[in-house]
């Protein structure tokens, strides 16, 4: 993983190629290997269809971000809208979003090139299949920045081609992210930090997680396996973590055993949605630390988070929307 991103989800990979029989061969391939593709034998067709880009993510969450809101980190809340990212989880149009694009070089009405130069005004992520007397043009455009992977058109192609697929989903919504993400990572530097990434994505794997969403602008997600579970990676900077342990002290109404456990950084609270100032052994989880090059972080993980706020019944899940 090389940046951490506000959200992430599985997209839709568009297979753009005249020859139908290996366009649907492709398709069955990629799609057994848990993607979902749409189909196009006519390059002006895809054309016509993808130069209407649309992202119901970004333009959900991004609120007419501003390059110079970067610099104003109190601006974090009007310009990244973090209390609608989770809510993704709810709308199974999310994976209708196209994201990579791999197309054919050599087709009637137009070449693949000149398909991914009209397109590359988009933020979508390129792959082109080329032939071997294609191969030069496909540097030339790839240096150009007119594609951003090329692949010879073989049997062999699908070890390869998978795993530009899986990299480039990543690049497409840091392209699509990265200006709030700056905004968020001006808050809490350590998101950048590669032990921090490296912790991050172990958390992914260990939960089989293919989704994740920014809840809170210390890094804290909700993650969402393939059977709609959903796994907390809760965050706290050391000057948080005072923070609350300054808190607790002031307030009576903390059992003693909270604040023990606080006082001893061995567990930290965590609110999300309402609370009702009784059920603090609720709100409790127990914490580790993570030492930086800059600075100390504490983190919990939640298997099978719960909460009022989420709505677990209206959540719409990859394998579900994959099957329909």
């Amino acid at each position: 993983m090389k940046h951490l991103l506000p959200y992430f989800f599985p997209t839709t990979v568009a297979l753009i190629d005249d020859d139908e029989l290996f366009l649907n061969s492709l398709k069955l391939r990629l799609e057994a290997e848990d993607n979902f593709c749409q189909t196009f034998s006519q390059p002006l067709v895809a054309l016509q269809k993808l130069a209407q880009y649309s992202s119901m993510a970004r333009d959900n969450v991004l609120n007419n971000l501003r390059e110079e809101d970067i610099q104003e980190a109190n601006k974090l809340v009007t310009s990244f809208d973090l209390t609608k990212i989770y809510q993704l989880m709810y709308h199974a149009k999310r994976f209708a979003e196209v994201g990579v694009l791999v197309i054919d070089y050599t087709m009637p009405k137009m070449k693949g090139l000149e398909l991914c130069e009209k397109l590359n005004h988009l933020p979508y992520k390129k792959i082109l299949l080329t032939g071997d007397a294609d191969q030069n043009l496909a540097v030339e455009a790839f240096n150009k920045g007119i594609i951003d992977r090329y692949i010879k058109k073989n049997a062999d192609q699908d070890v390869v081609l998978l795993q530009y697929i899986c990299e480039l989903q990543q690049e497409y919504f840091y392209n699509v992210t990265r200006d709030g993400m700056a905004l968020i990572e001006k808050k809490a530097p350590y998101l950048r930090d590669s032990l921090f990434l490296e912790l991050f994505e172990k958390t992914l794997r260990a939960k089989n997680c293919r989704e994740y969403y920014l809840i809170e602008p210390s890094g804290s997600y909700l993650m969402l396996d393939g059977k709609g579970h959903v796994h907390a990676f809760i965050v706290k900077s050391a000057s948080e973590i005072a923070g609350y342990i300054e808190f607790v002290e002031e307030n009576d109404d903390i059992p003693e055993e909270i604040l023990k456990c606080l006082r001893a950084k061995t567990h930290m609270l965590f609110f999300f949605g309402d609370f009702n100032g009784k059920n603090w052994q609720d709100c409790l989880y127990p914490m580790e630390k993570l030492s930086l090059a800059e600075e100390e972080v504490y983190y919990a993980k939640i298997e099978n988070f719960r909460s009022s706020e989420l709505k677990a019944e209206k959540i719409s899940t990859w394998r579900k929307y994959r099957s329909e």
